[in-house]
């Protein structure tokens, strides 16, 4: 087993997520936490912090680049997206979740990939 020297961010759906999913695909299944959780849930490796209080400090400056990739990811369309993303917002929507140890029992190396 070994540590990887990352922090790992999860980011997961609330319930006003699935109304919004519900508001702009309403002809279409009804979108819940129970068939969606897992196609929705986002996991991130990031940078170490020093501790949690480091680490918000980061989110808050950044949340909105998450908040946007997952509304992305469900509609392109961003007129059906809500106006104002504030950090608020994304809390009524959103569970963050911040893990500061990641452990690799994998056998085999990484591999990475630059998508952008």
């Amino acid at each position: 087993m070994k540590v990887i020297s990352r922090d790992l961010l999860l980011i997961v759906p609330k319930k006003p997520f699935y109304d919004w999913l519900n508001f702009i695909y309403e002809e279409n299944e009804e979108y819940n936490s129970e068939n969606l959780l897992n196609d929705n849930t986002e996991v991130y490796i990031i940078q170490e912090y020093d501790d949690e209080q480091h680490f918000l400090s980061w989110m808050k400056k950044n949340y909105l680049t998450f908040f946007e990739a997952t509304l992305n990811k469900r509609s392109t369309d961003k007129k059906g997206w809500p106006q104002n993303r504030t950090w608020e917002l994304y809390n009524k929507w959103f569970i963050v979740s911040y893990h500061r140890m990641i452990y690799d029992l994998a056998q085999k190396p990484i591999k990475t990939t630059d998508l952008g």
